[in-house]
């Protein structure tokens, strides 16, 4: 496939998609030309790579082996590390995050602002945190840097700094039951998904809407 074209990636991935169609997501998962493959065991980890490699080799596909790792107890796949215990958030990341300079310009701020959103779901109440940056954001409002956007920043660049990490969801019949606790203030709306034993899964929030903001306390906690 020529590199450069505009189209490039995502000719690539629906060609990846059809050729591990059934293998998705059962054995493998895909994105562009990482393929990860898992197994509860080893016997059952080699028997989904096999089926890749066989479904490659028949389409004619080939694999660099220098990237390639076999029997890996965690990998790191789309900027998360994914392992037995559970999913945590790449450590590379986190360092970039501890050295990011106070977010000015406006660009340097978006980018901050966007890596942060990418693990938003390991923060408990994130959109409330991050509001302040978000306010920035919004079409004709001035930059200006205040000690609540300070106050802001400096919170989520420690949350993200820490070691975090969620569970994998359980639908065993052995497991136990799923959990949704939600909740909502004037600012936003937010979930927790947990299993029993307070093991979680995933937080979720957003802000509310300028119609959302005169919710009363009944409606938002319904509209959570």
């Amino acid at each position: 496939m020529p590199f450069g074209l505009p189209n490039a990636p995502a000719a690539f991935q629906r060609l990846m998609q059809k050729t591990l169609q059934r293998l998705v997501p059962n054995q493998c998962l895909i994105h562009l030309d990482d393929i990860i493959m898992y197994g509860r065991n080893v016997t059952e980890h080699n028997g989904n790579l096999r089926d890749v490699l066989e479904r490659l080799w028949s389409t004619g596909l080939k694999l660099k082996g220098s990237r390639c790792h076999f029997l890996q107890r965690e990998v790191t796949f789309l900027g998360y590390v994914i392992a037995a215990d559970g999913i945590k958030t790449d450590p590379a990341k986190s360092k970039q995050i501890k050295r990011w300079p106070q977010p000015q310009p406006v660009e340097n701020f978006c980018s901050f602002l966007g890596l942060a959103s990418y693990y938003r779901k390991f923060i408990q109440g994130f959109a409330e945190i991050a509001a302040p940056l978000h306010r920035l954001t919004e079409k004709g409002r001035p930059f200006t840097w205040s000690d609540e956007c300070n106050a802001s920043f400096e919170t989520l660049e420690e949350k993200l700094t820490t070691p975090l990490i969620l569970d994998f969801p359980d639908v065993s019949v052995e497991a136990g039951k799923f959990v949704l606790d939600t909740d909502a203030n004037s600012i936003s709306i937010g979930a927790v998904l947990s299993q029993e034993g307070e093991v979680v899964i995933a937080y979720a929030s957003r802000c509310l809407d300028k119609c959302e903001g005169n919710y009363s306390t009944t409606r938002r906690e319904l509209l959570a």
